[in-house]
């Protein structure tokens, strides 16, 4: 699911694909709604999502936030494979 990472820092953007190989984007708002649900508030930017945590953000808070993130990673890859 995930096509291409990039940035610097903390501000990433996640490049999420259907096919590696095809570089198809998904529904990138899709994912950023699932991810609004669970308590994560994204940006989605063109084929990927962009993830900017301000930078006083504790580590806890952080792990909370990256679980969500995979979490919803692994449901929308499983989710395209049954597809």
């Amino acid at each position: 699911v995930i096509g291409d990472v990039r940035g610097k820092g903390l501000a990433i953007c996640i490049e999420l694909v259907k096919d590696r190989k095809t570089k198809e984007p998904i529904d990138s708002k899709d994912f950023v709604t699932r991810m609004f649900k669970k308590g994560v508030l994204m940006v989605s930017g063109g084929v990927g999502v962009r993830i900017f945590p301000p930078l006083i953000i504790s580590k806890e808070l952080m792990n909370i936030g990256l679980n969500i993130l995979e979490s919803t990673i692994k449901e929308v890859n499983n989710e395209s494979r049954r597809a």
